[in-house]
Formats: C-alpha cells, structure tokens, sequence
C-alpha cells in the first residue's frame, strides 16, 4: 500500500503528544510568570521547554501528510474539504469566545473581537490556525514544487529557511545590545517564501521521506542536549531579571527547530512502518484538534468558575491540567457524536470520527 493510504503510527502519536503539549503550555503559563514558588517553577520551565515541540510538530505533520497526498496537487480538494475541515470550526469555537463575552458582560470586548476577527485571534491560542491557512492555501503549489524537486533541492530550501529564520534570529539575541544591528536584514532581501512556520510544513515534509535511517543514539543525545540548554538559558534569562523570558523558547529559535526535527525523527525511527495497534492512539489523534480549539474556554471556565489557576504547587497544577485535559476531550467526543455538530465544531465527518460510537466499534477510525 501507497504511504498515502496507510495510516502512520509515528504521526498519530506524535500528534498526541503535541495535543497533550499544548494543553500543558496554557495551564502552565501563569506559573511562569510569578516567582514566589520557584519548585513550580523550575518544573513549569522544564516541561515547558520540552512541550514547545506542539506548535512546530503540529506544521511537521501537517507538511507530512499533505505533502505526501495527491490530492493536494488538487486546489478544488482543498477549497472544497481540507481548509473547510478547519476553518469551520475554528470560525465556530471563535464565535463561541465572542458570545462568552457578552455573557460575561463584556459586550464591548466582543464587538471588538468580532470586528478584529480577520486579523487577529479572539483567544490568544488560535494564532496557530492564523499561520496554518495560508500554509494550506499554498499547499497545491507546494505539493508541486516538492514533486518536481530532489531531495538536494529541497535541502537547499531547507537550509535557506534554518539560515535566514533561525540562526540569524538566535545569534542576534544572544549578541551585545549595541552589535545586534548588525544582524538586521534590509526588507529589500526578502525570503519569505522559506521563511515562518512554511520551513516547519516542508521540513516535516522532508524528514517523513528520508530514506536513510538515522542513529537513535545520535538523536537522543542531540534532543536531551538541546532541551537542557533550553531550560537552563531560560532560567538565567527570566530568574536573574525576575521577568519570564521565552527567547529560547520561541518556536522559531535553533533550539526549538533542532528539538522538533530529533523529536519528529525518534518517533519515525522507532514506530514507522510499524502497523497501528488499537483503537485508542487513532481516536485521541482524530479528537486532537478539537481539543485544541476548546481547551482555552475550559481553562477560562475552571479558572473562573471552580479553581484558581495561580498555583504554589506543582500538585495543584498538575490537578488543573489533568481536568482541563480530561474535560476538553470529552467536550471533543461528545460533540462528534452529536451528527449535526460533529463536522462544525470538529472538522471531522460523523462517519469515521472519533466520537462515542466509534469506542464501542471494532473498526478503528479511518486515517
């Protein structure tokens, strides 16, 4: 079988682990940002440098899957069913946020995330589907370029992007205040078209396909590396100025990039080609995405409604993660149970979703 129509373990965990990342990541913000109980906090970085992988593994598999379909050579299958798979229900779960507003007597609040919903998101969190749809509209296009490309050319574009997008930035933050000018491109040299979150889609793109099987040794050693230099960079730069800094965990840093390739690549390493085993690595992939739209409100409304977010143990934070956590997938299953809301607020067709019927089926969900 083609690698379009098998489905890929690796890639279905991965996007687990990432969905369990994000959620981590907003639960454990305000934690970092107060540094009257430094055990949170100290565990709060370290988790958190490890689960700045969500976002760039989120465009890894994307890239992955899209890329690798011949269906994305077809602009009217995206416009007629992949980008609606998404944007429908983030346009939906943003509504929600705007009526929340209102009902929390915040009406001018939400007139202005109404009228600002084109260019920015109502909650914070879904910036992500912001850098996501113009990726998916470039799509056909890309799809074509990277079938009309070797591998050496594609390394080429890659290499452009880590250079102009990556090391560049990450070497002007680390240098004196009064030589960082020096790395400041003119906006006459412009890159864009490799630059941003479209490196993270083709570099999944890339990684998926390499042929080479690369040394699982090499790779540990290189992510267990990395995430140290992450949270110890992140501890002296925040702890020193008693201000969190996030420079060695922007999602665009060498760091980051370099963590998420070795993450990306353990996981091909040790699941690809290995056939999916059960039910529930599938149907915690199809409710990933829903889960990542509803989270925030859950945090909202625990927050306000049943648990102060402004932890002093790492217990209590663990207790609201877990809930936030539990919460949003069954939000994400019971509403693709319920057929007329499945496909608006999950972006999955009822047949084959990952709803409540389908625990009790036989047959996983399709890929």
């Amino acid at each position: 079988m083609s690698q379009t129509t098998t489905r890929r373990q690796y890639l279905d965990v991965l996007r687990v682990l990432s969905m369990l990342a994000v959620v981590y990541l907003h639960t454990a913000a305000p934690s970092l940002r107060q540094f009257d109980h430094m055990a949170l906090w100290h565990v709060s970085n370290a988790l958190t440098a490890l689960c700045t992988i969500a976002v760039p593994v989120f465009f890894m598999i994307s890239g992955a899957l899209l890329l690798s379909s011949s269906k994305t050579a077809d602009p009217r299958d995206l416009l007629r069913r992949r980008l609606p798979r998404i944007l429908v229900p983030f346009v939906v779960w943003s509504l929600i946020a705007v009526c929340a507003a209102v009902w929390e007597a915040s009406p001018e609040t939400a007139k202005g995330m109404l009228r600002g919903i084109a260019g920015s998101p109502v909650i914070t969190p879904y910036w992500f589907i912001y850098a996501l749809i113009p990726i998916y509209l470039l799509s056909p296009l890309l799809k074509k370029l990277v079938d009309a490309s070797s591998p050496s050319l594609l390394g080429y574009a890659l290499a452009l992007w880590f250079i102009f997008s990556s090391v560049v930035k990450t070497v002007r933050e680390l240098l004196p205040a009064a030589y960082a000018p020096l790395l400041n491109g003119n906006a006459s040299f412009n890159l864009t078209m490799v630059g941003g979150f479209l490196g993270y889609f083709l570099l999944g793109y890339a990684l998926s396909t390499l042929r080479r099987p690369v040394s699982k040794k090499a790779l540990w050693v290189i992510a267990l590396a990395d995430l140290a230099v992450i949270i110890a960079g992140t501890w002296k730069r925040s702890v020193g100025a008693q201000e969190y800094s996030e420079q060695f965990k922007s999602y665009l840093s060498v760091y980051v990039v370099v963590l998420s390739a070795a993450v990306f690549l353990l996981a091909r390493e040790y699941l690809d080609g290995k056939p999916p085993r059960g039910r529930l690595l599938p149907l915690l992939s199809g409710a990933s995405f829903c889960v990542y739209l509803a989270h925030p409100r859950i945090i909202t409304l625990l927050h306000t409604y049943v648990l102060d977010q402004h932890f002093t143990a790492v217990w209590q934070q663990g207790v609201f993660y877990v809930l936030t956590l539990a919460l949003a997938l069954l939000a994400a299953f019971v509403l693709a149970s319920i057929k007329p809301l499945c496909w608006l607020m999950t972006g999955q067709p009822f047949q084959g979703a990952s709803n409540l019927q389908a625990v009790f089926r036989k047959r996983s969900p399709r890929a």
